[in-house]
């Protein structure tokens, strides 16, 4: 009974800190912190200093979530009931980042994704080196310190927001597009 009332504790925190956003806290938690700390969300808003800022994704029996992130809000615009626009082309809308996320950069592009993701069986990854596993829980950090949108951009001379959209699938099945779990919507604006 214990452990029941400090699961759904956590659930209702999670809940009003992340705005009602469908993202399943069993499968997916997302955090941003910045100076090692947590940024508390305000109804989906995230105001950061004009600095490196790092994305915590704690996975959860789970291998990976998708994100985009753009200085256009149409995927942050999507209700919680629309259908993610070309959800069926997602394996072709991924791009290509960085092993070990070698270059701090976080992709800004208003059409595709990034897909993080953790597979012991592999030898690379997108997130920051130390990658943290227990049993079926990976922690994995995306340090931030430049946009790159074809070409890099410091955080600092970033004057508009940026939004970050995130949603988590069921695994993919041979060439059937997976079913979708959960997504949640950040919108990153500058103190």
């Amino acid at each position: 009974m214990k452990y029941f009332i400090k699961n759904i504790l956590s659930l209702v925190c999670a809940l009003l800190l992340l705005g009602a956003t469908i993202l399943p806290p069993e499968k997916c938690t997302i955090e941003i912190l910045q100076y090692g700390k947590p940024i508390e969300v305000q109804n989906t808003i995230v105001a950061l200093e004009k600095d490196s800022f790092q994305i915590r994704i704690t996975l959860k029996n789970q291998d990976g979530v998708f994100m985009n992130a753009s200085f256009n809000s149409d995927y942050y615009d999507t209700k919680n009931h629309e259908k993610i626009k070309d959800y069926e082309w997602l394996g072709s809308k991924v791009m290509a980042e960085s092993n070990f996320n070698a270059n701090r950069q976080l992709f800004i592009h208003d059409e595709n994704l990034s897909y993080l993701f953790y597979d012991p069986n592999k030898n690379w990854h997108r997130f920051d080196k130390d990658v943290i596993v227990h049993k079926k829980e990976v922690i994995a950090t995306k340090s931030v310190q430049y946009f790159y949108d074809g070409e890099t951009m410091p955080i600092k001379n970033i004057n508009k927001p940026v939004y970050l959209f995130f949603f988590a699938t069921k695994k993919w099945r041979g060439k059937h597009t997976p079913k979708e779990l959960g997504r949640l919507k950040l919108k990153l604006v500058w103190k």
